[in-house]
């Protein structure tokens, strides 16, 4: 009987410890499935070439409307002075492109406007008549991915005409624009458009010819005559005419047209190479022909002399004109 309450007594003991052991199991268990670990994350984005959307050519600033890439409006350069153009447009970057430079994924946006056959393309070296660059041009934001940009460009009164007229009348201009981003150097992406620069006839002649004082019955030499120095101001080779009247004196006499000589050379009055000025406007072939040196202005001389009448006195004055036409 007692064997028998000991062999109860144990199997409690057993079960009451198998219980607790299972409960601990148990309870283990939930805790190693409810600890939390930190775990770092990472993503790579991949880089996207910018994109230049449009390219347009007009005289304002960030005005991207079509003025002369639209086939048949010349770009008007000025006389003697810079002519200002506007690029402009939109470039898109899927990276970004903040508010400007060093802000989103962009770190250039240039063009390069240069005559068609231009050696090098966008690459060409820089030149007055046919190749001009900007960089950093300047941005506006537009959206997180999109930007605006506007490139100025100074065009000078001799660069190249593609018009008729110029040197270049069977070639165009082209704007090319890149856009860098901060990836790789090699990361862009340029597109172009075209235009045409106008033919500028222009010419600086000066407005006197001083003849000093002369005796009577005098006629100029190489020494006395004078030179008139004709300045190229556009980007037209150019003649000029000329005429005179006659020039009456305020104490005696007239000197007639024909007194006055005018050449292309340097030579005395009477000389052949010398021509007699008239009342009718009578072409030079003076010839002067286009600029192409950026340091050294364009200049041709034209001579003038004159052969005193004997009956003449006082002071003589007269007017003579002188017009440029495209040669």
């Amino acid at each position: 009987m007692t064997e028998t309450k000991n062999s109860a007594a144990l199997q409690w003991i057993l079960g009451g410890a198998l219980v607790l052991i299972g409960l601990f199991v148990l309870v283990a268990l939930v805790s190693v499935r409810s600890q939390a670990d930190s775990v770092s994350t990472s993503a790579g984005v991949t880089n996207v070439t910018p994109v230049v959307d449009t390219v347009f050519i007009n005289d304002t600033a960030n005005a991207r409307t079509t003025t002369y890439n639209d086939g048949t409006t010349p770009i008007v350069l000025t006389p003697g002075a810079t002519k200002t153009i506007h690029v402009n447009g939109a470039v898109t970057d899927s990276n970004g492109v903040g508010t400007g430079y060093g802000d989103g994924d962009l770190t250039d946006v240039n063009v390069t406007f240069f005559r068609s056959d231009a050696t090098g393309g966008r690459n060409c070296t820089l030149d007055n008549n046919e190749c001009f660059k900007t960089t950093a041009c300047t941005l506006s934001t537009n959206s997180a991915t999109q930007i605006y940009y506007n490139c100025s460009i100074n065009l000078e009164s001799y660069t190249d005409s593609s018009s008729a007229g110029g040197p270049d009348s069977t070639k165009t201009w082209v704007a090319s624009v890149q856009a860098v981003d901060d990836s790789t150097a090699n990361n862009v992406n340029a597109t172009i458009n075209t235009a045409e620069v106008g033919t500028l006839l222009s010419l600086v002649i000066p407005g006197t010819i001083n003849y000093g004082t002369l005796t009577r019955a005098q006629e100029t030499n190489t020494s006395t005559n004078q030179e008139m120095t004709i300045t190229q101001n556009g980007n037209d080779g150019a003649d000029v005419t000329v005429l005179g009247t006659t020039m009456p004196c305020d104490v005696l006499g007239t000197i007639p047209i024909a007194s006055q000589e005018w050449a292309l050379t340097d030579v005395i009055y009477g000389d052949l190479a010398s021509t007699d000025l008239t009342g009718e406007a009578v072409d030079t072939n003076f010839g002067i022909s286009y600029r192409t040196n950026d340091a050294t202005p364009l200049t041709k001389v034209l001579y003038w002399n004159i052969g005193m009448p004997a009956a003449v006195s006082g002071t003589c004055t007269g007017s003579n004109t002188i017009t440029a036409i495209a040669s």
